[in-house]
């Protein structure tokens, strides 16, 4: 079992050096926009159990605001799925085939809601079938209410899988939460046969200070963008800025050398700092992910 906040690999040494090529596998539906549902205060459902191309038991799709997320929108859309209570569950079938020798990946947005005890979360599980034979499956909790982070769950197929030539299937399980809540399911076939990228185990990197408008849209995420810098004897040819920055208003900052650790998804700061899990979009897709961010030394 693990947080959302981290993104375990079944087959971890593959996960974190192969890079970002890979084979989007079709699923109808992925994030949900398929049914129309209104505002919240509008005439007509912000909300309703069942949903287009997904079976399962006491699954649905709702449109959040802000007391339900920070954005008040879903990453993907306008629509969340959710899970309610403990034993719900919902599941596709892919129209591919379990394939030998191959590198499945199923990535997903998970929370809880922010609103009540909602907001306390609780633990989910991942599954990739192939046919009614289980090829993987994680559990998981979710983060603090509020926020949607990735997760995912890495599959590597052998020379001769039993299950070979029968379609593949997702399933998604709520364990114990009163809710939880996805976003943009995908499955994905990595390309084994793409160059790893080169990686410093840690790097510096420039950062906005945290401050209490930061940590309000956290969830957003955050993206790596080129910009060569430095400051107390460090310098840096990337700067981590939140996702959403250059529509926030103008504020002051400063600028502080940190380092990252593309592997471990560590961001490390050298000085008193918050901890707290953010979601990261690095040049490329093979290191993209939730991070943990503290204190600590770091490359420091």
């Amino acid at each position: 079992m693990h947080l959302a906040a981290r993104t375990i690999a079944l087959a971890a040494a593959l996960s974190f050096s192969l890079a970002a090529s890979a084979e989007e596998i079709a699923l109808a539906n992925p994030g949900f926009e398929a049914d129309a549902l209104v505002d919240a205060g509008q005439s007509g459902k912000s909300w309703h159990f069942g949903m287009q191309d997904w079976g399962g038991s006491r699954q649905g799709i709702m449109r959040p605001d802000v007391q339900h997320f920070p954005s008040g929108l879903a990453p993907g859309g306008r629509n969340v799925a959710f899970l309610s209570y403990a034993g719900s569950w919902m599941e596709q079938q892919a129209t591919d085939v379990l394939r030998p020798e191959t590198h499945y990946s199923l990535q997903v947005l998970v929370g809880a809601r922010a609103d009540g005890n909602f907001a306390e979360g609780g633990n989910y599980t991942l599954a990739l079938y192939a046919g009614n034979s289980l090829l993987a499956e994680q559990t998981s909790r979710t983060a603090p209410g509020g926020q949607l982070v990735l997760d995912s769950l890495e599959f590597v197929s052998g020379t001769k899988p039993p299950a070979e030539g029968q379609p593949l299937k997702v399933r998604i399980s709520n364990v114990d939460a009163r809710q939880v809540n996805f976003d943009n399911v995908s499955l994905r076939i990595v390309n084994p046969d793409a160059p790893a990228e080169p990686v410093p185990e840690w790097e510096t990197i420039g950062y906005w200070t945290y401050d209490e408008v930061d940590g309000m849209r956290l969830a957003d995420g955050l993206v790596l963008r080129p910009d060569t810098g430095g400051i107390l004897g460090h310098t840096w040819q990337y700067k981590l800025e939140l996702t959403t920055h250059a529509a926030l208003l103008a504020r002051q900052r400063m600028l502080w050398p940190v380092s990252l650790n593309r592997t471990d998804k560590r961001v490390c700061i050298d000085a008193p700092y918050p901890s707290y899990i953010a979601h990261i979009d690095l040049p490329g897709e093979a290191y993209d992910g939730v991070y943990a961010f503290g204190t600590c030394k770091g490359g420091f």
